[in-house]
């Protein structure tokens, strides 16, 4: 790169070719047959092994979790796994519905994020168009920018990056993931470079001494046929279904509640700011069902919550994560 990018710090957070068709998205989880909004035309093949991954992995998930997930397990009734990576901008725009099921449900949802195989980006165009495509549906903020002036060849090294924080800290790796998207996906950074990955890092609180020495360790999952993206599976009492795509709340929540999960009220905009900072209107909108209207009008209300650029777009969070 030419200079480097600019990153802003980033506060702790607790945390989570286009086809010719337009996708159609289920009305429903269902789990067979269901469109594929990112696989360009190609077959949906993870690693033959991604069961029993997912297995190991969730062994993990119950050892290593992180200060949002509380030890007692009767608490741990519903786990939500998104299979993807720092570069999908689907994934991205699942953050609202986290968000919203984090609030209501506390400490019986946990989510985590999974390393899809190694995605390769043949058309930087392709990309900023199905980017475009989608924005307007999941309402996250994106900028098309880095495919046009420094496109990525691949996800080879955001991802192993991401496997390499895993292994230091689950909640950590987290965060680190949802840094990684807001450099990408709204400051149009290109985060295929060593350099700029280790700052990322220092940004969320990770060890970078550590992750250099655990970054040619880690194994990173190759595909012969195209990869889709996202693919988020829901564990709760017993049953398992998966989706890929763009998943609503009212999907998950009808399987929250047939496992007798039950909602609360969103805390204050203020306390929501602050533990899951820096957010953006559309997360707000969702959690509090406001207009973005009223989310603005709330925002200039609220003394604590302060506005910080990324790129272009403002994201919000509390002026003592300053």
């Amino acid at each position: 790169m030419e200079s480097e990018p600019e990153i802003p710090a980033q506060p702790e957070t607790p945390e989570e070719n286009s086809p010719e068709k337009e996708p159609e998205q289920p009305d429903h989880l269902e789990p067979e047959e269901p469109e594929r909004p990112d696989d360009h035309g190609q077959e949906d093949e993870y690693d033959d092994d991604e069961e029993e991954q997912e297995d190991d992995d969730e062994e993990e998930q119950e050892d290593e979790d992180d200060d949002e997930d509380d030890d007692d397990e009767e608490d741990q009734v519903a786990h939500i796994v998104v299979h993807s990576d720092a570069w999908d901008s689907i994934a991205w725009g699942i953050y609202p519905i986290r968000l919203q099921l984090k609030e209501e449900y506390g400490e019986q949802v946990q989510f985590d994020d999974r390393l899809a195989p190694v995605r390769e980006f043949d058309s930087p165009e392709d990309r900023a168009q199905h980017w475009e495509k989608w924005e307007p549906r999941h309402g996250m903020p994106v900028n098309t920018e880095v495919w046009n002036e420094d496109p990525p060849e691949s996800t080879k090294l955001a991802n192993r990056a991401f496997a390499a924080a895993r292994q230091q800290s689950i909640p950590l790796a987290k965060r680190f993931m949802r840094r990684l998207r807001t450099a990408a996906i709204i400051e149009g950074m290109n985060i295929e470079d060593r350099e700029t990955l280790l700052k990322l890092a220092q940004n969320v609180g990770l060890d970078t001494d550590q992750l250099e020495e655990d970054w040619e360790g880690v194994d990173l999952r190759q595909s012969s046929r195209g990869v889709e993206t996202p693919k988020t599976t829901i564990h709760v009492d017993g049953e398992t279904v998966t989706q890929p795509g763009l998943v609503t709340a009212n999907d998950v929540k009808t399987l929250l509640k047939r496992a007798g999960l039950e909602a609360a009220d969103p805390q204050p905009l203020p306390g929501f700011v602050e533990r899951h900072g820096p957010v953006a209107v559309k997360e707000i909108q969702q959690v509090y069902e406001y207009s973005r209207e009223e989310v603005l009008d709330e925002l200039q209300n609220v003394e604590e919550v302060v506005p910080v650029e990324y790129g272009e777009t403002t994201l919000w969070r509390t002026s003592q994560s300053v």
